[in-house]
């Protein structure tokens, strides 16, 4: 994954160790149930879009999230 690419240099820049997820969490003060909560929403996403018939699409629901979550973004 390309975020995962990026670790060194978001451990560099913010001077801080973890994951990308862990550095992104801690930049954007989410509470640390945040991820779980992400994978719950998720998989409820791809049951969702399978019922339909569909492919779960990864960037879609980042790409949805965010709008509802984060409008000012």
């Amino acid at each position: 994954m390309a975020l995962q690419r990026m670790e060194p240099k978001l451990r560099e820049v913010y001077k801080t160790d973890g994951s990308w997820v862990d550095i992104v969490a801690e930049q954007m003060d989410f509470p640390l149930e945040l991820n779980e909560q992400l994978q719950d929403i998720w998989k409820g996403y791809s049951e969702y879009v399978t019922r339909q018939g569909l492919k779960s699409d990864p960037n879609q629901f980042v790409a949805q999230f965010v709008d509802e979550n984060f409008p000012g973004l």
